[in-house]
């Protein structure tokens, strides 16, 4: 009967550790470990940003991300989001993440530079000669950094041309506007510069 009641004993001792691990194995749960990084690693004021997230769980778990950008603008719950800093600086960006049931959160400061431009702007230009209502232009724009990409001339008689060195002819004399616009050939950076003339028709 001792021997009985032993066995017993230790069929319900061995019973409640099974159980107790089962509940312990199920309920237990590793918080997600935070982290960041974001492009390009130097940023400059009005430089579109973006924020990748590099966060894990360990239980393998969907997380849940909330991004503080440090500029009192809204929070953002997109896992990889972009930001714009209007002004340099240095921001502190925090990333929290939760699994549901825990959180992680990590900070990191990031220095805003100023935006200077590189690419000097180029300088539109033009000359002309007149037979008749016949006009012969001929571009004389400069780029100091580069070359001219692109022109669009306006006639001032609702005509225009893309041409670098166009030959118009009016309709009648006159006063007329003409207006050169020139692109510079910067692809990351494109800047204009515009030059208006007044030119006569007998």
């Amino acid at each position: 009967m001792k021997q009985k009641l032993l066995m017993l004993a230790v069929s319900i001792s061995l019973i409640t550790m099974l159980i107790g691990g089962c509940v312990e194995e199920t309920t237990k749960n590793h918080p997600p470990v935070a982290d960041f990084t974001w492009s390009p690693e130097n940023p400059k004021a009005n430089q579109t940003i973006k924020f990748t997230s590099t966060s894990t769980d360990p239980d393998g778990d969907e997380l849940i991300y909330t991004w503080d950008f440090g500029d009192n603008t809204e929070l953002s719950s997109d896992e990889n989001p972009t930001h714009i800093y209007q002004e340099p600086g240095l921001y502190t960006v925090t990333l929290t993440v939760s699994d549901g049931k825990n959180t992680s959160n990590t900070s990191k400061v990031i220095n805003i530079q100023v935006a200077i431009s590189s690419n000097l702007p180029p300088e539109a230009d033009f000359n002309y000669t007149i037979e008749n209502l016949t006009v012969y232009f001929e571009d004389k724009s400069i780029d100091p950094d580069g070359n001219i990409s692109s022109w669009l001339w306006d006639f001032g008689d609702l005509n225009t041309s893309t041409e670098q060195n166009p030959i118009h002819t009016y309709s009648a004399p006159g006063t007329y506007n003409v207006t050169l616009t020139v692109t510079d050939d910067n692809a990351d950076e494109p800047k204009t510069d515009t030059v208006k003339k007044q030119i006569t028709i007998q």
